[in-house]
């Protein structure tokens, strides 16, 4: 994308596809500055770097971004699907564990019982 440095006395919209049928002005490093106009009067300026794209390029940029934040999404709550079934299965381990350990507790009470 070739970036070109522009003004405003107003502040530009990041993207904007009002301006021309054909292109999409999009917008960055937006600056708030202050100039003197002819008569002498300070005013507010913003200086920024502009860059046109073709509608349609600009568009389908838009729906490819779109799908890919869908799939983060998507794979966002697979991972914590995944992460909470790790949960279940370390407190499940967990609780076996202490099972166990009472269980041969038990059992070893049992035979000292027998060797009696």
């Amino acid at each position: 994308m070739k970036w070109q440095h522009s003004g405003s006395a107003i502040y530009p919209a990041r993207v904007d596809t009002t301006l021309s049928e054909k292109y999409v002005y999009i917008r960055k490093n937006i600056v708030e500055t202050e100039r003197t106009d002819t008569s002498g009067e300070t005013i507010t300026y913003y200086e920024y770097d502009e860059a046109l794209v073709p509608k349609e390029i600009y568009y389908e940029i838009e729906a490819a971004t779109t799908e890919l934040s869908e799939q983060t999404a998507s794979n966002s709550d697979d991972i914590a699907d995944t992460r909470d079934g790790l949960i279940e299965t370390s407190e499940a381990t967990d609780s076996n564990t202490s099972e166990l350990a009472e269980l041969r507790v038990a059992v070893m009470e049992l035979a000292e019982e027998i060797e009696v």
